[in-house]
């Protein structure tokens, strides 16, 4: 499949430009608590992105999913060579999905399912690959507070970091991105 045309492209691209970031960021910036009420940093956060991309890819062979058997390996959290390379692995196997593996269905439990026999639902690769995109997506926004919170300048190195694609669509079709060199959060 081409880059160009792969179902996971966006994935992709959120993951490198998430690689991006963190190769950009001083190491007590990456690994270091954000303070307030919530022990994380950005390394957690990303290691969290990283943690559902390896569920995802760990269960389609077996057709099950299982976001609650997320490995959380902690020097994601403050290694950002280790964090990178493990996201640029991902990429890689992301790349390497064969059509007949994204037209599967699959069964997948949720982080926080509902118990019972509910637990478990029906999903398809493709559809889990949009769901990451989306996590992604919203877990960058958590990083681009907490690092606005000590003082990088996120909106001006990365203008896009943590913002849904359809609001970026809104913006430009409205005017509003790029006035004055970067939207409203």
């Amino acid at each position: 499949m081409a880059h160009d045309d792969h179902p996971a492209r966006a994935n992709i691209r959120y993951l490198e430009q998430g690689v991006a970031l963190i190769d950009g960021l001083a190491d007590e910036l990456y690994a270091g608590s954000s303070g307030g009420p919530y022990p994380g940093g950005v390394g957690a956060q990303f290691r969290h992105c990283l943690d559902f991309y390896g569920c995802f890819l760990g269960g389609l062979d077996a057709g099950r999913i299982d976001y609650r058997r997320r490995e959380r390996d902690a020097r994601i959290e403050t290694d950002r060579a280790h964090a990178a390379a493990q996201a640029r692995s991902i990429c890689d196997s992301l790349r390497g999905l064969t059509r007949e593996k994204l037209d599967r269905a699959l069964a997948v439990r949720a982080e926080e399912a509902a118990p019972g026999p509910g637990e478990w639902s029906g999903s398809s690769a493709g559809r889990e690959l949009q769901f990451l995109v989306s996590h992604t997506i919203h877990h960058y926004a958590l990083i681009a507070v907490l690092l606005a919170s000590r003082g990088y300048d996120v909106t001006s190195r990365f203008p896009e970091l943590g913002i849904a694609p359809s609001t970026l669509e809104h913006w430009q079709s409205s005017g509003a991105f790029g006035r004055a060199g970067t939207p409203s959060r």
